[in-house]
């Protein structure tokens, strides 16, 4: 068991501390990016109550007009009510923008520890590889010796 865990036979017990060590990793790191997520996310939803607030504090203003005002008034009125949809939606696009960054932050951390982990199996094995060869070479040498003596 243990000559086959050195010499990289027993994959399935690598694999399996691979996969715990991983679900530490992408616990915690999700952890905090949902804390980052949250924070943001309530910026965002604050952004959109500010937006509903001037929303209705122009439109308050704009029925105190007299008719005649509201006549002069009509075009801007308008103008500013494009504005804040416009606001919304840029509120909106960057909400789906953060979900989608955070979704890929997250397939990218588990893709560089799965990167990480097999250069450290490559190399561990390598390393191992090359001493059980070295190891292999002097065992043949003294069997050798001890045939030419």
């Amino acid at each position: 068991m243990i000559d086959d865990w050195l010499f990289g036979e027993d994959t399935e017990a690598i694999e399996a501390v691979f996969r715990e060590e991983k679900d530490i990793f992408l616990a915690k790191t999700n952890g905090i990016l949902g804390k980052i997520a949250q924070c943001i996310a309530d910026e965002l939803n604050e952004a959109l109550n500010i937006i509903e607030f001037g929303r209705k504090e122009n439109e308050r203003i704009y029925r105190g007009l007299s008719d005649a005002d509201k006549r002069l008034a009509q075009e801007s009125y308008e103008g500013f009510k494009d504005q804040y949809l416009e606001r919304e939606d840029t509120v909106y696009d960057k909400q789906k923008e953060l979900a989608s960054d955070l979704a890929r932050s997250s397939k990218d951390n588990a893709d560089s520890l799965r990167e990480t982990f097999d250069k450290i199996n490559e190399v561990a094995a390598g390393w191992i590889g090359k001493a059980f060869a070295a190891l292999m070479w002097v065992i043949n040498k003294i069997i050798e010796i001890s045939e030419a003596v």
